[in-house]
């Protein structure tokens, strides 16, 4: 997890961009309807394949979701409706209630992602992206209230138990408080 301060300045909005890169099949968002008995995934969960951005604690206060996709076509050969963004296929995951629309979700390949690199694709950057809430690559977003929380981005991988190679590179974070 990375915090970004804000020198203790109040702000209700927050604007910005994260770009990356994906390696492999992520899964995007988790689904939200676990196995009997398992809890329901809540915000201090891992709920996506991607980077949360979040202010204060106990609980958190979602500010916005960028989930990584294994593919952006439902038809694309080996993707399975658990790869893929919500926009892409209504069965996908649908992101928790506390996300809303508040989030970008898209992938690095088109179909059949295989296990490398995906450099070819800049995540997030509304290019070939089915799920664009807002004005990709940038995100705007009220707070329900004034604060002065840093932003804390968390990293999150939500698929370990079907795949240890997943994984993200964050080229680009920039954030604007208001």
């Amino acid at each position: 997890m990375a915090s970004f301060p804000v020198d203790g300045k109040p702000y209700v909005a927050v604007c910005g961009r994260i770009n990356g890169y994906s390696f492999s099949n992520p899964s995007a968002f988790l689904p939200s309807n676990p196995p009997a008995g398992d809890p329901i995934p809540t915000i201090d969960d891992v709920y996506a394949c991607g980077v949360s951005l979040t202010h204060g604690s106990s609980p958190r206060q979602h500010i916005w979701t960028f989930a990584a996709a294994g593919s952006e076509d439902p038809a694309g050969g080996a993707a399975v409706i658990n790869f893929l963004c919500p926009c892409s296929d209504p069965g996908a995951p649908q992101p928790p209630i506390f996300v809303g629309n508040d989030y970008f979700c898209e992938a690095g390949v088109d179909s059949n992602p295989l296990p490398e690199f995906h450099g070819d694709d800049l995540l997030w950057d509304g290019e070939q992206s089915r799920c664009d809430n807002g004005n990709p690559p940038y995100f705007y977003t009220f707070l329900s209230g004034e604060t002065s929380d840093p932003i804390d981005a968390r990293l999150m991988f939500g698929d370990a138990q079907i795949s240890s190679q997943d994984n993200l590179l964050i080229e680009t974070v920039q954030l604007y408080v208001y």
